[in-house]
């Protein structure tokens, strides 16, 4: 049996080293506003996602990221591992993205879009595009895509 301690309190040392108690991991789904920055510093003084959260006693940051003028589902976490298996591209971890866009989405369009389009210089990998509903002047539209690259 062990003992316990109380981390506030107390330490624990050995081969004169302070062991420090494991982190209590928290994830917390945010439903990420417009005008917010997805990261937990921005040197540039925008408001940032993390400051959303005041309940967390811990460095929490985003997994994955949402632009600054996107709103939507966003992932926070002090948990690095799992940030780790859901952000790198190896895991092929599915990102599915709804939005609204001006005008009607020609067909053209999606299956350039679902093909693979040039961002930044190197082509995106193929995605999958569906129309959900469309009226006159807009329509909804849903995308998801396998990597998450910047802006993409």
């Amino acid at each position: 049996m062990g003992l316990k301690i109380d981390p506030k309190k107390q330490r624990i040392v050995c081969d004169n080293r302070i062991v420090e108690p494991p982190e209590r991991l928290e994830y917390y789904l945010l439903n990420k506003p417009k005008g917010y920055v997805t990261t937990a510093h921005d040197p540039q003084g925008r408001p940032v996602v993390t400051s959303l959260v005041r309940e967390s006693r811990t460095r929490l940051f985003p997994v994955g990221r949402l632009d600054l003028d996107t709103e939507g589902a966003l992932l926070l976490t002090n948990d690095g591992e799992l940030a780790q298996a859901i952000q790198h591209p190896s895991h092929q971890v599915q990102k599915t993205y709804e939005t609204m866009i001006s005008g009607h989405l020609l067909k053209k369009n999606s299956t350039r879009l679902e093909q693979g389009i040039i961002l930044e210089g190197k082509v995106t990998a193929p995605c999958t595009v569906s129309i959900i509903k469309h009226w006159p002047q807009k329509t909804f539209v849903r995308i998801t895509i396998h990597e998450g690259r910047k802006h993409q």
